[in-house]
């Protein structure tokens, strides 16, 4: 397994910041943004928070395949930062 290296992530949040319709001034993307950025369908991250809930109730390690989510006011929201490290991750 690819170490995540600090350089990567950094680059992978520049590149983040670049793209149309990303503030670069927020630190978090809802999942629609987070979709959008990552090329997936809404539904892959909707089935990606539904398997982050089962390994956090079973106080488990998230596998390299999932974004930890963040929930402000019962809306779900990505940092970029952990979007970032998901794709130095898998890259």
């Amino acid at each position: 397994m690819k170490k995540v290296i600090e350089h990567d992530v950094e680059k992978n949040l520049i590149e983040i910041n670049k793209i149309e319709g990303i503030d670069k001034n927020s630190l978090l993307l809802d999942s629609k943004q987070t979709a959008f950025v990552l090329s997936v369908s809404k539904g892959t991250i909707e089935n990606m928070r539904r398997k982050e809930k089962i390994y956090k109730s079973k106080n488990l390690e998230l596998p390299k395949n999932i974004i930890q989510s963040i929930e402000i006011g019962g809306k779900v929201m990505y940092q970029k930062r952990k979007i970032a490290e998901f794709l130095a991750r898998i890259e």
